[in-house]
């Protein structure tokens, strides 16, 4: 996986946790409660799926307190309820309490048990969209390739219920390709997505990195200019493009895309500040 800037991991996590804040704080609009157009699982991937949760779920059990394990002990009882509303709820707030922990892998587990149950576009997204962002961070395989498959899993759903989400398949293409080395599909989705929407930002970002990755500059260098005259303040453009001109010997070029990107973060001081290293690293290549 390419590496990215260490202020853009730190912006993500901010958004994410905020998110997940807004989103305890909010009753969801759209619960359906059916059992059409859930994926179905494997039982061999169940099987390993409920082994990895236990291992994470252990662990996590471990970083926190007697309180709060007596307190998902308890909302763990409407689970087994008969009430399927009671069971979402239930899921919701043990969820809620494992991510406030810390434990975002082991909350969004209970966020994706939430969306089987209602099967609300809404609870799709926010489960998988935790799970992508969990894994990247994930030091444990375990716990990361559990994240990563989860992610997967509610966004295939997204796409069941709306084939038309734009979005929801250019981030499964990216936790196929980055989390699952499934490059074939991956990319596949993306031109997919390219045909129906050309400029759409997250999609060029990534086929413009992994033209870099590929060593493809004469494809990652017009994706990447283009994408910034249509979205100036995405510094993952800035950044790859920078990369690339580097690669091709074009260090005036490099550096003055970083000097560029800089100008849109000069309220972010340590955002500034990181751009500024990049680009003495430049100069002193």
């Amino acid at each position: 996986m390419f590496k990215k800037p260490l202020f853009i991991l730190t912006v993500v996590a901010v958004i994410a946790i905020s998110g997940i804040y807004m989103y305890s704080q909010s009753k969801s609009t759209d619960i359906k409660l059916t059992e059409t157009t859930v994926l179905p699982t494997a039982e061999n991937d169940l099987m390993n799926s409920s082994k990895s949760f236990e291992h994470i779920l252990q662990m996590a059990s471990s970083r926190v307190s007697k309180t709060l394990l007596d307190s998902i002990a308890l909302l763990e009882k409407d689970i087994k309820s008969e009430d399927i509303k009671k069971q979402i709820t239930a899921y919701k707030q043990i969820g809620d309490l494992w991510a406030r922990s810390g434990n975002i892998i082991c909350g969004g587990h209970y966020f994706i048990e939430k969306a089987k149950l209602s099967n609300a576009i809404g609870d799709w997204r926010f489960s998988a969209e935790l799970m992508a962002y969990a894994a990247d961070g994930a030091a444990d395989s375990i716990a990361r390739n559990y994240a990563i498959d989860n992610a997967i899993l509610g966004f295939r759903n997204i796409i069941a219920l709306d084939s038309s989400d734009i979005d929801a398949k250019v981030q499964l293409a990216v936790c196929l390709i980055d989390g699952k080395n499934n490059v074939m599909e991956g990319v596949t989705l993306l031109k997919q997505v390219e045909k129906l929407e050309p400029d759409h930002e997250f999609m060029n970002v990534t086929l413009g990195r992994l033209a870099l990755i590929s060593g493809q500059f004469d494809k990652a260098i017009p994706r990447l200019e283009h994408l910034i005259q249509k979205h100036p303040d995405n510094f993952e453009a800035y950044y790859y493009l920078s990369e690339a001109y580097k690669a091709t010997g074009k260090k005036d070029k490099a550096i003055q895309c970083l000097e560029d990107a800089k100008k849109h973060f000069s309220k972010m001081p340590e955002a500034e500040k990181q751009i500024e290293e990049l680009i003495q690293n430049i100069k002193k290549s």
